[in-house]
């Protein structure tokens, strides 16, 4: 959760990246992946969703 609110996101990234990373893409995936470990099952995006929400210039619907 820190990650997403404060956009802050330690050791997230791979460390062979050397924090060169564009961060509003980090963002996204985060959110992303959030989305696919909510707790309920109802509440979690399909894979088609995520796949989608991947592709360059894509709004991000997942939470929704």
């Amino acid at each position: 959760m820190k990650a997403i609110e404060h956009r802050e996101f330690g050791d997230l990234p791979d460390p062979r990246m050397e924090n060169r990373f564009d961060e509003n893409e980090m963002f996204h995936m985060i959110g992303a992946a959030a989305a696919c470990i909510r707790h309920s099952a109802a509440m979690r995006p399909r894979m088609g969703q995520v796949t989608y929400s991947a592709t360059p210039f894509s709004p991000l619907f997942l939470n929704d």
